[in-house]
């Protein structure tokens, strides 16, 4: 009886859309919160969230830069229907990304205590995850001046407290037509991660190389970049 329901309701939102009139954004059902595997995440502030996939339907919010999006599915090659409030709401593909843009990297400096990620820019915001001292903050706002909001990898984004952050050195990538390549490991013969681009800021973990440096990438991992393409960057 449930499943025939569900049809019915989906077969009267398809109906009305046909006939022009406004799509309100529908409340989840569990077999759409089933299908909400992955992650995107917004590529600037002020992206549209809407009530149908086009530019004529409703706006029902606003996403800010690097907010996470929870999908449900690609609509199509233009548009994602997501989940967004507790409904279902359309956001167009060309403002979102598999990966946040970080803009910073930090070492958590709180010794061996853990540092809590929370849901909101303050203490009173409940707990998300912690961050180990010693590792590798991947900053992706700064909220205000005492709270950052950071990436922990797949969905976890949270608000860690600025003060017990400090923020690794930072080296501009000099490499001009030569290719530049991110490796698992401190030499030629590792593996490669990815490309990088020349004028590309990196952030450093370990210089103790003269040949090889660590650095961090995505949501704090480490790779290694060969040190000669490297030059401190001015702040």
């Amino acid at each position: 009886m449930k499943s025939k329901l569900v049809k019915w309701t989906l077969a009267a939102s398809l109906a009305t859309s046909a006939f022009g009139l406004g799509v309100v954004a529908s409340p989840i059902t569990n077999v759409e919160v089933a299908q909400a595997a992955y992650t995107m995440f917004s590529i600037t502030d002020g992206v549209n969230v809407r009530s149908g996939p086009g530019t004529d339907y409703r706006i029902l919010g606003k996403l800010t830069f690097n907010d996470p999006i929870s999908v449900i599915s690609k609509y199509n090659s233009s548009w994602s229907k997501i989940l967004y409030k507790g409904k279902t709401a359309y956001v167009s593909n060309s403002w979102i990304a598999a990966q946040p843009n970080v803009q910073e990297y930090y070492t958590v400096n709180t010794g061996s205590a853990n540092l809590n990620v929370r849901s909101g820019p303050g203490t009173s915001y409940r707990i998300l995850f912690k961050k180990p001292g010693g590792s590798i903050a991947a900053m992706l706002n700064k909220t205000t001046s005492k709270w950052y909001r950071i990436w922990g990898g797949g969905s976890r984004v949270g608000y860690v407290s600025a003060t017990y952050l400090e923020r690794l050195p930072a080296y501009i990538v000099n490499s001009g037509d030569a290719k530049l390549y991110l490796r698992t490991g401190p030499g030629s013969a590792y593996k490669k991660v990815r490309t990088v681009t020349n004028n590309e800021v990196l952030y450093a973990v370990n210089v103790e190389s003269s040949k090889w440096f660590a650095v961090a990438y995505e949501d704090g991992k480490i790779g290694y970049v060969n040190a000669k393409y490297l030059t401190p960057f001015p702040y």
